[in-house]
């Protein structure tokens, strides 16, 4: 069972081509996806952890606490709607082929090589 204490840690980051951030002085900012395992991402839509640094709250107040303890995210105020805005669904990262699969066709690698220097 993972660690509640941990924080959320992304598996992946992805540029996002259709946003941009400007921030208040009118600089222009490129645009971050971040990927979440499944647990985190429940984590995160449930109060856990904080949806801006990812840090848990689990021993700072519990899920939504007003700010986050560590980079002071309005967690009751934004971030469910923050998460509903944002969040883009799952994805798979990674290869599509399991272990089981992999080894198997390592075996037919195999295979086909022994039979080729018997030739």
């Amino acid at each position: 069972m993972p660690d509640p204490h941990a924080p959320a840690v992304p598996v992946d980051v992805e540029e996002d081509p259709e946003w941009i951030r400007v921030n208040a002085f009118g600089e222009r900012r490129r645009h971050w996806n971040l990927v979440f395992s499944e647990h985190d991402t429940e984590r995160i839509r449930l109060g856990y952890c904080c949806l801006l640094c990812g840090e848990s709250q689990v021993d700072h107040g519990g899920p939504f606490p007003a700010r986050c303890w560590v980079c002071g995210y309005p967690m009751a105020d934004r971030q469910a709607e923050a998460f509903a805005r944002e969040f883009k669904g799952t994805m798979r990262v990674g290869s599509g082929t399991s272990v089981d699969e992999e080894l198997e066709r390592a075996e037919r690698i195999l295979q086909v090589a022994e039979r080729s220097k018997g030739l």
